[in-house]
């Protein structure tokens, strides 16, 4: 298993966002995926995390599994959302994301799908979505931001995400 950047400042990711979530991603085989445990700055009615908290978690999570396949960081360009039951608020969910193992080298978008479940099983949100890569420019500008902890003084370079 490989751990993910974070930029410090991501709602998603980031390790100094007080409102955010402090994701860890790691890839692990075939995906990409993380731990949650949502709490009270995370609700959108009590004891519910809040949908757009959801749709986060899901974009940024298959939005690495696409980078990877591809090896290079992408944009979301659309993500359709299954929202099944309400997540609570306090139990440990899995996020996972995945991308085809061979991507459609010839399109502009690539496609990728998650899901959110628990210890036991249940699913709670499933998702599509098709991304495309960042032009070179902006993608340098990225990983000039982006920190693997533990490696905060360390420049990420592309090897370092896909080797």
């Amino acid at each position: 298993m490989k751990e993910m950047p974070k930029y410090r400042h991501c709602f998603v990711c980031g390790d100094g966002n007080i409102a955010g979530t402090d994701m860890t991603w790691v890839h692990a085989g075939d995906s990409v995926q993380g731990k949650f445990i949502g709490d009270q700055k995370h609700i959108g009615f009590e004891g519910i995390i809040h949908g757009g908290i959801v749709s986060s978690l899901l974009d940024e999570c298959v939005g690495w599994a696409v980078a990877i396949k591809l090896r290079r960081i992408c944009m979301t360009g659309e993500l359709t959302i299954k929202f099944i039951k309400s997540v609570p608020v306090g139990r440990q969910l899995t996020i996972i994301g995945k991308s085809p193992n061979k991507p459609l080298n010839n399109k502009k978008y690539h496609t990728g799908s998650g899901s959110i479940v628990d210890d036991e099983g249940a699913v709670y949100a499933t998702c599509k979505g098709k991304f495309f890569p960042m032009p070179e420019e902006i993608e340098k500008y990225v990983l000039a931001q982006l920190h693997i902890p533990g490696n905060e003084g360390k420049p990420i370079s592309p090897s370092d995400l896909w080797d």
